[in-house]
């Protein structure tokens, strides 16, 4: 009898590491911008090879930072790492309430509001154990709660704006302003400076 040895060749287009991961099969393991991957090492070949590395994307998908929300490990989805309450509105960062605020609020603003003991703050704290995903914190953050920093104390009131303050005492803006450069004038000031 003759013995008779045949090959199979396989052409594959494209990566074929990521052709070798997808032949092995399975169920996906993790979810990176709402794409699928069989494995760590799956996710990074396709991400970046030259790169990432396989133990890089695992961390990522068991990172608690909102920077790392779309990477996650399907079947146990990390939540926000929650530090901060305002307001009933729930944050991991100062840096996120300035961007939801916008404006001329500072990282620094919001950080001496949180650590200042006027309990005209007392909204603003230091918090944790939130059992909230993603979706429901930034859900809560597109309600339409404003989170409105005071800036300025006009006579014993605190204002937002300057425009603010000119329609509650009935004053052109500019004549606010005036008052609040005026150093003399102590019931006229900057809260931050």
């Amino acid at each position: 009898m003759a013995s008779v040895h045949q090959n199979v060749l396989v052409f594959v287009k494209g990566n074929p590491d990521i052709a070798t991961e997808e032949i092995n099969g399975g169920e996906p393991m993790c979810i990176v911008n709402n794409k699928k991957y069989l494995s760590f090492r799956h996710a990074a070949i396709d991400i970046n090879p030259n790169e990432l590395v396989s133990t890089e994307v695992e961390r990522r998908c068991k990172s608690t930072k909102s920077s790392y929300k779309d990477w996650q490990i399907i079947g146990s989805e990390t939540k926000p790492n929650i530090k901060y309450n305002i307001d009933g509105i729930p944050f991991e960062s100062p840096n996120q309430v300035v961007e939801l605020i916008g404006g001329d609020i500072t990282e620094q603003m919001v950080r001496n509001k949180i650590d200042s003991n006027n309990p005209q703050y007392r909204h603003w704290k230091v918090d944790g154990d939130w059992d909230i995903t993603y979706d429901e914190m930034y859900e809560l953050w597109e309600s339409d709660i404003r989170l409105d920093i005071p800036t300025i104390r006009c006579e014993g009131r605190d204002f937002s704006t300057i425009s603010d303050a000119a329609k509650y005492f009935k004053l052109s803006s500019e004549r606010i302003r005036q008052k609040l450069q005026n150093s003399l004038n102590l019931e006229y000031t900057y809260l931050y400076k």
